[in-house]
């Protein structure tokens, strides 16, 4: 009796597997579709579509046949960077067009998003790029830079997004990505103030999924790491020494690596969008209690979390011992002097 109970039940625990490998392999099919899907006759709106990632995304959506939006505060880069998008376009018929705009003010804002519409069509794909990093300890940094930030990091998403939504609700469509960082998944020295601006994404977009989810409207939130953009230049220029050694764990990924991410993830409607081995690593360690998009994603989640955390405490442990081993050279430097 005994060994047929035992027999039953592994043979219960197979079908099971093999049920959930089915499952996994058809989810897998279905989100390879939907990265491939064509984007002709699609509206993109893309914040910070000036330069860096915003442009390459504005590029691969040209590519794919979308009508682009750029939008961004340097009208001279804007220019430029149409050009580029509009050389990318799979058609001579599809549209390109840029609006100079302030995302921290919302009426100036929602008066742009209304002439998008009016002049391409309503806004099928909302990606938010706009955004900058001011790294430095907290008692150090310049005040304004800390409501900079949280002015266009947050603020300037959540204006953009507000305007979007009503059409997009009526229409009960659409897309929309907001670009958070790998320094909005956990804290990092340097980053108190870009990390609260960016953490409060997070907490924007797993509501707003909630909110939207009824509508068949999608939100995606990315977390790019380090990459090489004019942004990252500028943020090079003041980063502390302990910033710097932490950034150096990871690769600098290219701008058109994670604007692919972005648009694929965006179409496939994931969550989180990351890019790189530590990026995905990151985000499974920090998911909590964020919306899953997909079997394989909950599989590696639920299967390998606890072994994640115990890798994810070896990287906190690792970059505090960098942080204490530079306080010490600080310190000696001082009683040298």
């Amino acid at each position: 009796m005994g060994d047929c109970c035992g027999c039953f039940l592994s043979m219960s625990l197979s079908s099971i597997g093999l049920l959930i490998l089915i499952v996994a392999v058809l989810d897998w099919l279905k989100r390879r579709n939907q990265r491939n899907a064509s984007l002709e006759n699609q509206h993109v709106v893309i914040t910070g579509g000036s330069s860096g990632i915003g442009k390459q995304v504005g590029i691969l959506a040209a590519q794919r046949g979308a009508n682009v939006t750029l939008l961004a505060r340097d009208l001279k880069k804007l220019e430029e960077a149409s050009v580029e998008v509009r050389a990318a376009a799979k058609d001579d018929n599809q549209k390109i067009n840029y609006f100079s705009v302030d995302v921290t003010n919302y009426e100036k804002t929602d008066n742009v998003i209304q002439r998008c519409a009016e002049e391409i069509g309503p806004v099928d794909i909302l990606i938010c790029c706009a955004g900058y990093a001011y790294p430095s300890k907290l008692e150090d940094i310049p005040l304004h830079h800390v409501k900079g930030m949280m002015d266009i990091n947050f603020m300037g998403t959540l204006h953009v997004v507000r305007s979007v939504l009503p059409s997009m609700k009526s229409r009960r469509k659409g897309k929309i990505a907001c670009t958070s960082s790998v320094g909005g998944l956990f804290g990092i020295y340097g980053y108190t103030a870009y990390g609260a601006s960016k953490f409060a994404l997070r907490g924007f977009a797993e509501a707003l999924q909630m909110e939207v989810k009824p509508f068949n409207i999608s939100v995606t939130l990315c977390f790019p790491p380090d990459t090489d953009t004019p942004c990252l230049q500028e943020e090079n220029k003041v980063k502390p020494l302990e910033t710097k050694l932490i950034s150096e764990m990871a690769a600098v990924m290219k701008p058109e690596d994670v604007a692919c991410s972005i648009l694929n993830d965006t179409m496939t409607g994931d969550f989180f969008s990351c890019t790189g081995f530590d990026g995905n690593l990151t985000s499974v360690i920090c998911a909590g209690m964020s919306p899953i998009s997909s079997v394989f994603g909950l599989i590696i989640q639920v299967c390998f979390m606890g072994i994640f955390r115990a890798v994810g405490l070896g990287y906190v442990y690792y970059f505090n011992r960098l942080v204490k081993n530079c306080a010490a050279q600080k310190e000696k430097l001082k009683k040298a002097e």
